[in-house]
């Protein structure tokens, strides 16, 4: 006869692979958000990263539940209802690492600035955007001021 497994065991058989699929939700957003700048697109929006990440969330969250649940099983002896648990870990991965994201970013912005400014991907406005000139120009040329009365052709 089997003895009644320790709570600690029953909550980390349960919280292992939702917190690892979170994880890898949230390597997944900044890659993201960071491919999407390097595009030159403009910036995600809120909702966009909501709805992927919970779709992303479900998809890692029971992949990962599939693929774990019974090596966890096997390691500490706790039964568990399968299908419960994936769809558990479907419905609280995305919500789960748009949390951890939020969290780690508000913990790293005055504990360590590179991560914090790694996690938080910006998208710095170009110069056109900005309205510093119009067109094709370099930096380097004047264009629209005079040139304190100066005339080239009169050289």
């Amino acid at each position: 006869m089997q003895g009644v497994p320790s709570p600690w065991l029953s909550l980390i058989s349960v919280l292992l692979p939702i917190i690892i699929s979170a994880f890898m939700c949230m390597i997944l957003l900044v890659a993201w958000k960071r491919s999407n700048r390097a595009d030159g697109n403009p910036e995600l929006k809120s909702s966009t990263i909501f709805t992927n990440i919970l779709i992303a969330g479900a998809v890692f969250g029971s992949l990962t539940q599939w693929c774990m649940g019974g090596i966890i099983n096997a390691l500490t002896s706790v039964d568990t209802n399968e299908l419960k648990m994936i769809v558990l870990a479907s419905l609280f991965t995305g919500p789960l690492s748009l949390a951890i994201y939020h969290g780690l970013r508000g913990w790293f912005r005055t504990r360590n600035p590179g991560m914090y400014k790694f996690l938080t991907v910006k998208h710095h406005a170009t110069a056109d955007e900005l309205g510093l000139y119009g067109g094709d120009a370099s930096d380097m040329t004047v264009q629209h001021s005079s040139l304190n009365d100066n005339d080239k052709r009169q050289e």
